[in-house]
């Protein structure tokens, strides 16, 4: 991971953005690119202006690396390219992740490294570490006799034990993890996961085995790592105190795992063209022909889409699937919020319209 960051630094490009929030994924990406480089210069942060708590967090982290927060990555101006939301959600996402959200806005003609924290969770765990069984038990009774053989032939197509006691962690890392990543390509072809490691994943899984699963994320392999990369970075806030790393825990961490050492940079062959990248036409073009014609989700469109995606349902789960259709119209909320419940319900509804 620093390898690759220092020598993707060396590339003549203008900078490598890092997107900061208050947690510890994003922190250790920043902290293996300012061990393994000299060039400073090149390494540009930004945080969200609207996350409080992120951009608190963000302003401590520059402070100490005496970066500066939120400057553009170029000189001059840039031109900013905005995609309608609706008919994106649906050509990139539907189906595949919920939330009524996606990244509709990049920077034109961008020839920049965008790097962040994604690609952690194959390393601390996204469905907490058990057997795929266990996550259909905490599923509606009706689906779990279906997701239970859904989860197992996934393992089985990966060649893992689907009774394993750490399957869930290979299944989110041959599925869900890889349609999420994925979703960055909407903004730009040149994102950086540098977590997304073969070696770290493998050693996560061996510390499984040894350990069972962290108690807490203090105790996690990411939090292991930066106190490794960075115990400076490793010692500042976090935006929850369960995630900090007191003095006593990084001193103790240091003398198991000692201090990271010199790296060799990779060698990295050309540099990226600047390009205007996003989505293909012809499926903007398709959604819209579905019926997301509508730049934004509001709580009329969607309800409109939820009513003409239940008439796609199978005729087996209609009488079910129109239950769950009305709750999800009577809890939305106004104004929509993409990430809650209600808005997530929609967004598995109008997947449906996938079903011919």
């Amino acid at each position: 991971m620093t390898g690759l960051l220092a020598g993707l630094l060396s590339v003549e490009v203008p900078a490598i953005r890092f997107d900061l929030s208050g947690g510890q994924d994003s922190r250790l990406v920043l902290a293996a690119a300012l061990a393994g480089s000299e060039n400073l210069d090149r390494i540009h942060i930004q945080s969200s202006q609207t996350a409080v708590e992120d951009m608190k967090i963000a302003k401590q982290i520059a402070d100490a690396t005496g970066l500066v927060l939120n400057a553009p990555p170029w000189d001059g101006e840039k031109p900013s390219v905005r995609i309608p939301l609706a008919p994106l959600w649906y050509a990139a996402s539907g189906g595949i992740y919920d939330a009524l959200y996606a990244a509709n806005s990049r920077i034109g003609d961008e020839a920049f490294f965008l790097a962040g924290g994604h690609g952690a969770e194959t390393l601390k765990g996204n469905y907490n570490w058990r057997r795929v069984s266990a996550i259909a038990r905490d599923t509606t009774p009706v689906v779990q006799p279906f997701l239970r053989a859904a989860l197992r032939s996934g393992l089985e197509a990966l060649s893992i034990d689907p009774d394993a006691p750490d399957g869930s962690e290979w299944h989110y890392l041959g599925y869900r993890n890889a349609l999420h990543g994925s979703r960055m390509t909407n903004a730009t072809i040149y994102a950086l996961r540098p977590l997304l490691d073969r070696r770290l994943v493998g050693a996560a899984h061996q510390r499984f085995d040894a350990q069972g699963k962290p108690a807490k994320p203090a105790e996690s392999m990411i939090a292991d790592l930066l106190i490794h990369i960075s115990p400076d970075l490793a010692a500042l806030p976090f935006d929850e105190e369960k995630k900090a790393l007191d003095a006593t825990r990084i001193s103790n961490r240091l003398a198991v795992l000692g201090r990271l050492g010199p790296v060799e940079p990779y060698k990295v062959i050309g540099k990226p063209s600047p390009t205007m990248g996003g989505p293909l036409s012809g499926l903007l073009h398709r959604a819209r022909a579905t019926g997301f014609r509508e730049s934004a989700f509001t709580q009329d469109t969607v309800t409109a889409l939820i009513n003409q995606a239940r008439e796609h349902a199978p005729a087996e789960l209609r009488a079910y699937i129109g239950e769950m259709a009305d709750a999800c119209i009577a809890q939305m909320q106004t104004p929509l919020v993409s990430n809650t419940r209600p808005a997530r319900a929609a967004g598995k509804l109008m997947s449906l319209m996938m079903v011919s």
